[in-house]
């Protein structure tokens, strides 16, 4: 005896929904976020007009950084004007590559694999680039104590260990 048509395609269609719903990317960042609407999205990364770049201007200021397991070094950059950038060095000390933004009061920076996650504090949003300059996912980052906290750890760090290696700066970012 066949099964009924009902009992196959109800699972069927229940595991579909449950599959297509999780996101593609799922950032990880050690800030709680929340999915927001496409729209907000696409709010975002227009806002935020991000650029791949091959040099880094002169006589910026380091204001973050962070490393991955790979060893490479992502640097937040400030140097007075409008736009912000982030450098993105090997082990060397040999620049790889680096993106060109806007964004309002201060940012940090972590690493999700091989993409960056650009976090700003103003705008409460996270959003995760690809080497390409590419937005992969955008979220917002909840208002509570544990982000908090966890802005304030980005904000003081001034060494971070990663996949054996270490990245120190003497001075303070900030």
């Amino acid at each position: 005896m066949m099964p009924s048509f009902k009992v196959i395609f109800f699972p069927f269609v229940l595991v579909c929904i449950i599959a297509f719903s999780v996101p593609s990317f799922a950032m990880k960042t050690g800030f709680i976020t929340q999915a927001i609407d496409s729209q907000s999205q696409k709010d975002i990364i227009e806002s935020r007009d991000l650029k791949v770049i091959n040099h880094v201007s002169d006589n910026s200021q380091i204001v973050c950084f962070s490393v991955n397991p790979q060893g490479s070094i992502a640097i937040g950059l400030e140097n007075g004007s409008d736009r912000k950038e982030i450098a993105v060095y090997n082990l060397e000390g040999a620049f790889q590559y680096g993106y060109s933004f806007a964004i309002y009061g201060t940012y940090a920076l972590e690493w999700d694999g091989d993409r960056i996650i650009l976090a700003n504090c103003r705008g409460d949003s996270a959003e995760m680039y690809d080497r390409n300059g590419l937005c992969l996912e955008a979220g917002e980052i909840e208002l509570n104590a544990e982000n908090n906290l966890y802005w304030k750890k980005l904000f003081e760090r001034t060494e971070m260990r990663c996949g054996g290696y270490t990245v120190k700066f003497d001075k303070n970012l900030r």
